[in-house]
């Protein structure tokens, strides 16, 4: 069997490196950006490529718990690549940006909101969303997308939410 590359997405107006782009499809689908603004970005795929890398502007958020014990899945990638702390369960660390998904409905909606306002105050930064919340916090995306509506157009949602959106 023939294996394609994957289809690169790239955020208009976003900075990036020519070489290196961490959204994107698999299995050579075409990405599609939704008209709506801020502009969104979705694979007709329903996953990504993991994302091992970063440009100096571009920043993995991820789901944490409280006590910032980043064991297993996208935590676990954060501290090993991207400069999360072990103990730290929210906010920025090195290329990482924590959101706290294990202690309930209301403290996600309440963590969401802060990253909203935090990367609209850094416009500078491109924010590469997880599908936080859809591991082990044992949430639905159709659960976690609509934190997200009116997102800053620097925020890169991943597919499972941006086809809610």
């Amino acid at each position: 069997m023939h294996s394609r590359r994957p289809a690169v997405v790239r955020i208009p107006g976003v900075a990036s490196s020519p070489r290196r782009h961490r959204v994107r499809c698999r299995h050579g689908a075409a990405p599609r950006v939704h008209p709506s603004p801020p502009a969104r970005t979705a694979c007709d795929a329903l996953d990504m490529e993991p994302i091992t890398q970063l440009d100096e502007d571009e920043i993995f958020v991820f789901g944490s718990n409280a006590d910032g014990a980043h064991a297993a899945g996208a935590a676990r990638t954060a501290v090993e690549r991207f400069g999360a702390v072990w103990g730290e369960g929210d906010g920025l660390h090195g290329q990482s940006y924590a959101i706290d998904t294990m202690s309930g409905p209301e403290v996600l909606a309440d963590r969401v909101a802060a990253f909203l306002r935090f990367a609209a105050e850094h416009p500078r930064l491109r924010f590469l969303l997880t599908p936080i919340g859809t591991g082990i916090a044992g949430y639905q995306p159709h659960e976690v997308a609509p934190l997200f509506a009116g997102a800053p157009a620097n925020v890169v949602l991943p597919p499972e939410f941006a086809k809610l959106l």
